[in-house]
């Protein structure tokens, strides 16, 4: 399916005319949008719930030392740089944005 990427500090109100079929508004959840549906991607959300904690940065950096694997979608919001990899980058930016050092932005 398609991707909506955005910002962790987007708001489902912000996007007009878009609707959450999900439970949680984060990276997995299913947006609606002029009658097409959209996998949601929140850059950091790579626990998939609606926010960003020491569990997101934990679970890139498991990804990157290659102990876990992750789906496609959890994939793009671990890429918060979006240079196409998850590396240290990323997981340096999720820290620094949970110890609000600086925000993950597009």
């Amino acid at each position: 399916g398609t991707s909506m990427i955005i910002a962790p500090t987007t708001k489902i109100k912000e996007i007009s005319g878009a609707s959450n079929s999900s439970k949680v508004f984060g990276t997995g959840a299913k947006i609606n949008l002029n009658k097409k549906t959209y996998n949601l991607v929140m850059l950091g959300d790579t626990s998939k719930d609606g926010s960003i904690s020491a569990l997101d940065y934990v679970k890139v950096k498991n990804k990157i030392m290659g102990t876990t694997t992750m789906d496609a979608v959890t994939e793009k919001a671990a890429d918060v740089n979006r240079d196409g990899k998850v590396s240290a980058t990323d997981y340096v930016k999720i820290r620094n944005h949970i110890m609000s050092v600086s925000k993950i932005t597009l």
